[in-house]
């Protein structure tokens, strides 16, 4: 039989669509930042309906998580990223036209299955054909394109605040918040068509007995060798498996899930995350009344937020993720540490842009990036989907649960103290809790294959 080499331009086309996924994950959960402003004032919201409007999506994406993995795993995760598509269609149009807040809601939960479903599937489908060597890298590359998704639908927010040439085609609007949403479609569409150029992950079709199609896509993936060595391990690995929920709790592996779960309530109650959502708001508190210049500041978070992945790119599979994580916790405490210094103080001005920088950048480089890499690769094969579907779940839940109550949390540690401080200070406390957590029970996973580290589990027991 004749020896083929590696693809590296089949593996990164892989890469490269399920990660548009991600990209329209990152736009949809952004976009309502640079909205929130404008549909404050057309629909009237109080604090806790900003929060709802913000954290209405995240009750889709619990939903889309729980079932997510259950999902890729009958049907494969190719098809679930169809699946994804047409929740995001949906949404996107539902979002540009309805007259009311409840309306509005509705679709941004529909959107939020599809969001669910895209952050359960996308890692695991990169992570299933990616060669352990670069694995980091190639899993890094969601939170690059979820970033890059953000970022453009905060530069369109900003652009789309300050114009009114299309507002006649569309239910005249503030701030053209419509057409925020209208323009997911474009991203939406590439995507699925892009769909119909990739395979089904290999490690899926091993798993549904169809050994000849997966040695097909390996050899394509790694080489013919490599692809034979893959498949003997795969198989093996498959044997000792049974893909049942129970398989969860064993001992070993529950120890895996506890890690999971633990590091997707700290991903959230960390705080960075919904900071960076309420960051025009928080910038409007800080004094900037304009709402395209609030938004406009957080153009240039998004852009270091890129910056700061890029390093997290380069650096995962050198420093490994246990490394990252540490400090990525200490450093996050700091810049929250700061950032309620100032709110304390009512000294604000480009120190405050500093501190969110240190924050935000700590927090993508590591938390943000590496958390998506580490539960991806730590479960065995059979049980991978069911498993990171619950972790991803808990991550939303958390979402929601801390996007939910930042604006009323706010106002009243603002209305009690006299500042938000204390909300910034609480979120110090979590990182402290992550880095001792961090250092006690995370592996070093960098450079295994990811049969090695399910197998590592129950070695230890």
């Amino acid at each position: 039989m004749e020896s083929k080499k590696a693809s590296k331009r089949f593996l990164y086309t892989i890469v490269i669509v399920a990660t548009l996924a991600e990209l329209i994950r990152g736009f949809d959960l952004m976009v309502v930042a640079g909205a929130l402003i404008f549909l404050g004032k057309e629909f009237d919201l109080s604090a806790v309906q900003q929060g709802f409007a913000v954290g209405s999506a995240l009750l889709g994406c619990i939903f889309g998580a729980l079932i997510g993995g259950e999902i890729g795993d009958l049907f494969g995760r190719k098809r679930t990223l169809y699946l994804t598509a047409l929740f995001y269609g949906v949404s996107a149009v539902g979002t540009a036209l309805p007259h009311d807040f409840t309306t509005f809601c509705i679709f941004r939960i529909i959107g939020g299955i599809g969001v669910g479903f895209a952050s359960v599937v996308a890692p695991i489908y990169i992570a299933e054909v990616s060669p352990a060597k670069i694995r980091g890298k190639l899993i890094t590359m969601t939170q690059l394109s979820l970033i890059t998704g953000s970022l453009i639908s905060i530069i369109l927010a900003w652009r789309l605040a300050s114009v009114t040439e299309f507002q006649f085609l569309l239910t005249p609007s503030a701030g053209n918040w419509r057409w925020m949403f209208a323009s997911e479609l474009i991203p939406i569409i590439l995507f699925a068509i892009c769909l119909f150029f990739v395979p089904p992950s290999p490690r899926w079709l091993m798993i549904k007995g169809r050994t000849e199609e997966a040695r097909r896509v390996l050899v394509k993936i790694a080489g013919t060798e490599k692809a034979d060595t893959l498949l003997k391990e795969i198989k093996s690995s498959l044997t000792r498996e049974t893909g049942t929920f129970s398989e969860l709790f064993e001992p070993g592996i529950r120890k895996a899930l506890f890690i999971a779960l633990v590091l997707s309530v700290v991903q959230q109650f960390c705080g960075v995350d919904t900071i960076m959502l309420y960051s025009p708001v928080i910038f409007q508190s800080m004094g900037i009344t304009n709402a395209a210049d609030a938004i406009f500041r957080l153009v240039i978070i998004q852009i270091w937020m890129i910056f700061a992945t890029v390093l997290s790119y380069i650096l995962i599979d050198r420093w490994g993720r246990r490394p990252l994580l540490l400090f990525g916790s200490i450093a996050m405490a700091v810049g929250h540490i700061l950032l309620g210094y100032s709110f304390h103080q009512g000294v604000f001005g480009l120190r405050v842009l500093l501190y969110m920088f240190i924050l935000i950048g700590a927090y993508i480089m590591t938390f943000a990036a590496v958390y998506w890499v580490f539960v991806s690769e730590i479960f065995p094969n059979r049980i991978r989907g069911k498993a990171i579907s619950l972790a991803v779940f808990t991550l939303w839940g958390s979402s929601y649960l801390v996007k939910q109550f930042f604006p009323p949390a706010k106002e009243y540690i603002k209305e009690l103290f006299g500042s938000e401080a204390g909300l910034y200070w609480f979120y110090a406390a979590v990182c402290v809790f992550a880095f001792f957590f961090c250092w006690k029970m995370i592996p070093e996973t960098k450079g295994r294959t990811l049969e090695e580290i399910g197998r590592s589990w129950t070695k230890e027991t």
